[in-house]
């Protein structure tokens, strides 16, 4: 109901363009159709930039040039970018939109950062058949109206609420004052987050909504509330007013920690309020580089070479918005609008610098999801690990509207925060690659030794299969062979013997066998043939050709332990009713998960645990 109160608002908004136009959509999208079935000539797609902000475009040409220097290109055709300058209101947005859709030739438009114009503009590209990816809006209202040519590309405000009352838990907060922007999107995810971090059984103290503006004076609104016993204060609303909220927070004498929303993530947000007001400020991210990312890596190489400075969000979005795409318009062979848009919609789950994306039928992403970095001394400085703590209960809520409530669950979220021995470690690891990928003949090679059985991680896994009812398929090899070649050789049987009886294998560890490690990772490879997944827990594992490798440390917090006590330092001031060390041990026991996402696929692992889990790396 809500969401078609927003979209006949949307057509009010756009009132006297529609009506004037509306005869013409028809007419314009079978000119579009026209075009496309001649698969002749570039590729043409619309790029609505920012005003002052040229990174999201960058990244946009950088991904177009990359296409174009291929072999094939795309479908044999060329990329070419039309670039547009966003407009504050839609009322100044609608000479770009026409001339948009009234191009036969573009196919899709990318952009449009404000959900105030993405909305209304939804629905002049759907009637127009013009493939839509907005860059950034979060607008819950943005989707679910059955439209078939819109793709969201950030997670939604209930996505975010969702994360931002998990971090709110995870730091100890049990009492929050609420402050949002009286606009619809502010609104929206103030009320989401109120729902969730009740939910979590956080007491929401005092709420209180405010006009936008620079200039606006807040005091008479922080008065009602700065006596009160707080944890940490929540502000909805843009960068420029919500700097102005967090200056006057601070006169007042309210230090409390800030959770804010994505908008005060920007520049301007630090500038306006200044370096101490911002300080202790937590906001969201949807890109976090990460050295283990082997995507990641190389586009930040690409993108720094390119341009002469590192990628930001802005970038990475506008990158992974082209790439996805392509991947589209090379699967569906045609950039005819209908096929596009089934392809965009059932295609499998895809991964990008920013993440894993899918869509339903709505449109509606899926999978991907945000991090989290606090202001520090006028710079962004990550939080790490806190995001895992929502991934893990969606994990779990996935698996049991899949199962049902009754299927018998480890509570990860729950068991990973408690200190434990390491094989206790282990087995919950294994456990948790059980959930995602529901084996149930798993076989594993070890030396029939006391401490090969060790090695091998055997005891672990006896003891889940017989928790889980697994049948657990054995073979033995004599490691300690010193002909290399006889030892290959029983490798190898051992690997072929296993493949016909097997539907997942707990890879030998490669400190088990670490006379010639790239050989395990050859015949882990082989095993994709047969469409069987290899896991691996241990801790050293190189980032080979397993399909899913679970280990404890997370790649933020380093064993060594300068940099641990660097990475643990950003939740400086920012815990309540939790101690250091306490939260220490809660982020480093968290399981950190690689995964191959080809290679499940391949196996036909369905994308659903996958996208729940939203890992932060991906094997290639």
């Amino acid at each position: 109901m809500i969401k078609r109160l927003i979209l006949l608002i949307a057509l009010i908004l756009i009132g006297d363009y529609f009506i004037s136009y509306s005869s013409n959509y028809e007419a314009m999208a079978q000119e579009r159709m026209k075009f496309a079935r001649q698969q002749t000539g570039d590729i043409e797609i619309a790029v609505v930039r920012h005003a002052t902000d040229p990174t999201y475009l960058n990244g946009i040409l950088l991904a177009a040039k990359q296409i174009n220097q291929r072999p094939g290109k795309l479908i044999g055709r060329s990329i070419r970018i039309h670039a547009e300058t966003g407009q504050p209101t839609i009322e100044k947005s609608m000479r770009t939109i026409r001339r948009i859709v009234s191009n036969p030739r573009i196919v899709a438009v990318l952009g449009h950062r404000r959900s105030n114009i993405a909305i209304p503009a939804s629905v002049i590209y759907e009637r127009s058949q013009v493939i839509f990816l907005p860059s950034f809006s979060t607008a819950n209202s943005l989707t679910g109206h059955q439209f078939k040519y819109l793709f969201r590309m950030m997670p939604n405000t209930q996505i975010l609420a969702g994360q931002q009352s998990s971090v709110a838990n995870a730091l100890g907060y049990q009492r929050i004052v609420i402050l949002y922007a009286r606009d619809s999107v502010s609104r929206e995810l103030a009320f989401l987050f109120e729902d969730a971090a009740i939910k979590r059984g956080i007491k929401i103290i005092k709420r209180a909504s405010f006009f936008r503006g620079e200039d606006k004076d807040y005091r008479a609104i922080i008065s009602q509330f700065d006596l009160a016993a707080f944890d940490a204060i929540y502000i909805a609303a843009d960068e420029t007013t919500g700097a102005r909220m967090a200056q006057q927070l601070r006169e007042m004498g309210l230090s409390q920690p800030i959770i804010g929303s994505d908008s005060l993530a920007h520049d301007s947000y630090n500038q306006i309020a200044g370096v101490e007001a911002a300080n202790r400020t937590i906001v969201p991210t949807i890109f976090k580089p990460n050295t283990h990312s082997q995507i990641q890596t190389t586009f930040i190489k690409q993108y720094q070479k390119e341009y002469g400075e590192p990628p930001n969000l802005k970038a990475a979005q506008g990158y992974d918005s082209l790439n996805l795409l392509a991947t589209a318009i090379a699967q569906a062979e045609s950039t005819l609008g209908p096929t596009l848009s089934s392809t965009l919609h059932y295609m499998p789950a895809w991964v990008g610098v920013t993440g894993i994306h899918a869509f339903d039928q709505d449109g509606e992403l899926r999978g991907k999801k945000y991090f989290f970095q606090v202001w520090r001394d006028g710079k962004l400085v990550n939080l790490p690990g806190i995001h895992k703590f929502y991934l893990l209960d969606r994990f779990a809520k996935g698996l049991k509207a899949q199962h049902g409530e009754n299927h018998p669950l480890t509570n990860f979220r729950e068991v990973f925060k408690r200190r434990m021995h390491e094989d206790d470690h282990k087995t919950y690891r294994l456990d948790l690659a059980h959930e995602l990928i529901r084996f149930k003949r798993i076989g594993i090679i070890y030396e029939d030794t006391e401490s090969g059985r060790k090695q091998a991680h055997y005891y672990l896994l006896k003891e889940l299969a017989k928790r889980k009812n697994i049948q657990m398929i054995e073979c033995q090899v004599d490691l300690s062979l010193s002909d290399e070649k006889e030892k290959e050789k029983k490798l190898t049987e051992c690997y072929g013997n296993l493949s016909v009886n097997i539907d997942a294998l707990l890879t030998p560890s490669y400190y088990t066998s670490a006379h010639n490690p790239d050989f395990i990772q050859q015949l882990d490879a082989a095993l994709s043939i047969y469409q069987i997944p290899s896991i691996s827990i241990d801790q050293h594992s190189r980032t080979g050709d397993a399909s899913i490798i679970l280990n404890r440390s997370t790649d933020d917090i380093s064993s060594n332990e300068s940099h641990t006590m660097k990475n643990i330092r950003a939740y400086h001031g920012l815990l309540k009713n939790i101690k250091i060390h306490e939260f220490y041990d809660q982020i480093t026991s968290l399981p950190n998960i690689k995964i191959n996402l080809d290679d499940l696929q391949n196996d036909g692992i369905p994308d659903q645990p996958i996208l729940d889990i939203s890992t932060d790396v991906y094997l290639h």
